[in-house]
């Protein structure tokens, strides 16, 4: 019986670390990121840590949703 929950167990591991959200794009004007399908992301820390490595502060731009809810919406932030 130990065998079979091994798997299981890595199986839900894999699955809960691919959570976060995930950066679509980025350049030195700013980051985006796919809205993490459960929440509780920092997102905002991840634009500050990426636009300070051009000597600019992250501000949140907005979201987009151009699949009309039938997607995660995609967050921006622009560094200023």
């Amino acid at each position: 019986m130990r065998m079979p929950l091994m798997p299981a167990i890595s199986l839900l591991v894999l699955m809960l670390g691919g959570c976060g959200a995930t950066v679509v794009g980025e350049n030195k004007d700013g980051i985006w990121f796919r809205e993490p399908y459960i929440g509780g992301w920092d997102m905002q820390s991840d634009a500050t840590r990426h636009c300070a490595k051009y000597g600019k502060t992250a501000v949140r731009a907005g979201s987009l949703d151009p699949t009309q809810h039938y997607a995660l919406p995609i967050v921006a932030y622009n560094c200023q």
